[in-house]
């Protein structure tokens, strides 16, 4: 009996693939907050098991992208070539010919991801998608040229955090919409204690500057940009719960990935699954577009119809 590999991984089952990637890529979170950190004179508990973690999360990821790509494959068929890089990208992993190959397949995923989305805020995703092209580019420079390619990454993610705001609150509010603004207010203060440790401490911040330089692969040109990178961290976070609670989890899963990721690549290691992770972090964020615009058209009935029948309930 002829088994097919698209028999065993379709978009039927997309959900548990998402939730199997969020838990690869909460693992690798672990790593990336406690990495920059771990050089400061702070006492962190379980530092050695949050490392563990994060290590074993950076190879779940390989396989997450993997079955993400395909799964999501029947709408964005570029992801296609992209699962086959992705599997054999460990063995080719400082090629300089497979890393071009690897950017150039993760280029046409996210143009075709971008093109093959309708509506006027498509255009808020413009920023982004130049964000993940110009960082990839720089990866690349640096990690197998030899060469710095600064295209100024504090003020590309600075547009790329306010388009998305506007993206993110898009549409006919409600007051639902309110109240899912309110409950995604925690994950706003994720980084801020950082800042807010930099912003009084001149030391801490001459360590931190440098730790994030290393750790982000990115250099300041102004160093008091570190205090606004630490806040677009906050607030795209908070954006990215604020899209998944008010228009759909894979988008803002996909976005919290993208922003989480973008610029790790640039350091060199694990070049090729920070590339693949952002790649399937911008698709996610236009994959379910669809049924969000029903989703939400619904919602607005919804409301309209209790409004029209409010006075006739009062008369009563």
């Amino acid at each position: 009996m002829k088994l097919e590999l698209s028999s065993l991984i379709s978009e039927k089952d997309l959900k548990w693939y998402t939730a199997f990637l969020f838990v690869a890529f909460f693992l690798q979170f672990f790593y990336q907050v406690i990495f920059p950190i771990s050089y400061l004179p702070l006492s962190i508990p379980g530092k050695l098991t949050m490392e563990y973690l994060g290590t074993a999360g950076i190879y779940l990821g390989y396989g997450a992208s993997f079955i993400i790509a395909l799964a999501m494959s029947g709408k964005i068929k570029s992801l296609i070539p992209l699962a086959v890089v992705d599997v054999i990208s460990p063995v080719f992993n400082h090629s300089l010919p497979f890393t071009i190959l690897a950017i150039a397949v993760s280029i046409i995923v996210i143009v075709e991801s971008f093109l093959r989305r309708k509506g006027l805020d498509t255009l808020l995703l413009l920023p982004t998608l130049a964000l993940i092209s110009f960082s990839m580019v720089s990866a690349l420079t640096i990690d197998s040229m030899n060469f710095t390619f600064n295209p100024g990454y504090t003020y590309m993610f600075l547009l790329s955090v306010a388009t998305f705001a506007v993206f993110a609150v898009w549409g006919k509010q409600t007051k639902r919409d309110v109240l899912k603004y309110l409950l995604s207010l925690p994950s706003l203060f994720l980084f801020l204690p950082l800042y807010f440790m930099v912003e009084s401490n001149r030391f801490m911040f001459m360590i931190m500057d440098m730790t994030f330089s290393a750790v982000y692969g990115i250099s300041f040109n102004n160093p008091n940009n570190l205090g606004l990178f630490l806040v677009l961290l906050s607030v795209s976070t908070y954006l990215s719960v604020v899209t998944a609670l008010r228009r759909n989890s894979m988008a803002g899963l996909g976005y919290f990935i993208v922003v989480s990721d973008v610029f790790l690549g640039i350091t060199g290691f694990h070049l090729m699954e920070y590339i693949f992770l952002v790649t399937i972090g911008f698709s996610m964020i236009t994959y379910n577009e669809g049924k969000v615009r029903k989703d939400q058209k619904k919602v607005v009935n919804e409301d309209m119809k209790i409004q029209e029948d409010l006075p006739s309930n009062h008369r009563k």
